[in-house]
């Protein structure tokens, strides 16, 4: 297994950033230099802030890990029980990114907060997905939370049929 390095650091941070959505800053970095294997940082969202961990371990050719603490298993049981985060490694091909971003675009349009109506839809993004067809925007958030930040590495990151949601 080769080292780790720091540019796989930094395509590890991007491809989460872009992966995710919501992540506003990354911070406190510790380890690529120090340890080799392994290193973490503090992750910030509107709403939390929480420590991270990777170790190239859990790396493959296709995807990345990381491991977070489960905040109430470790509120219960007094230990820092882990949950693990696995993400494709988006910086591999340009078309996915593409398409990520247009997911990222839609899915902030269309948050709660946003203002926008079903009259004011953002149609031609919802085409670029394979959305045009969803009679909601409820269904779209919900189909990009399923396409885009549900990653199965069994499932080809393709578009499903939403057809039949209508």
């Amino acid at each position: 297994m080769r080292e780790f390095t720091q540019e796989d650091a930094t395509n590890l941070i991007e491809d989460l950033l872009l992966y995710s959505g919501n992540i506003q800053k990354i911070t406190d970095l510790f380890g690529v230099n120090m340890h080799g294997d392994h290193f973490g940082g503090v992750i910030h969202t509107n709403m939390d802030s929480f420590n991270f961990s990777h170790n190239k371990v859990f790396t493959d050719d296709e995807s990345w890990t990381i491991d977070l603490a489960a905040p109430v298993e470790s509120i219960l049981t007094g230990h820092r029980s882990l949950a693990l985060l696995k993400f494709p490694k988006l910086h591999k091909s340009r078309e996915l990114q593409a398409r990520y971003r247009i997911a990222n675009d839609l899915y902030d349009a269309y948050n709660n907060f946003s203002g926008l109506t079903e009259d004011s839809r953002i149609r031609d993004l919802e085409e670029a997905l394979g959305y045009e067809n969803l009679p909601s925007l409820g269904r779209v958030l919900a189909a990009i939370i399923d396409d885009f930040r549900s990653y199965d590495e069994n499932r080809q990151k393709t578009t499903h049929d939403r057809r039949s949601l209508n």
